[in-house]
């Protein structure tokens, strides 16, 4: 797999590239954001308890989007060789939100800022 991140103005776009079986595994954003599917088809499932195992799945094709809210655990794998997924999402915490007043517990993540939990990601970053 590999990632491109992008950032403008408190916007933030990370593209992945992904083979079938390829994850972008278990996070979750302080921020809400829109996960889209670029080429191919991904499988999205969330946790919406915290708990596992995952509490829903959705199936996203080329030209489909889903929006997360804030604080949610999700985790997206590609279906097809030649996946790409897009996260875009705003940067900034609004102030006085559950998200700016808690601290950060999770470990740092690659560009994307993402919380892990508990997996390697395995990304390769990608810059042009």
């Amino acid at each position: 797999m590999k990632m491109a991140v992008f950032s403008w103005g408190g916007v933030a776009a990370a593209v992945f590239y992904m083979d079938k079986g390829d994850k972008i595994g278990r996070h979750r954003h302080p921020n809400a954001h829109n996960t889209c599917v670029i080429a191919g088809t991904s499988l999205v499932k969330i946790w919406r308890d915290g708990n596992s195992p995952a509490s829903s799945f959705d199936r996203l094709s080329a030209g489909q989007s889903m929006p997360l809210p804030a604080d949610l655990d999700h985790e997206v794998e590609a279906l097809d060789d030649g996946t790409i997924v897009l996260h875009m999402g705003c940067t900034i915490v609004p102030t006085g939100t559950a998200a700016a007043a808690a601290p950060y517990t999770g470990k740092a993540g690659l560009p994307g800022g993402v919380t892990l939990h508990d997996h390697p990601t395995g990304y390769e970053e990608v810059r042009e």
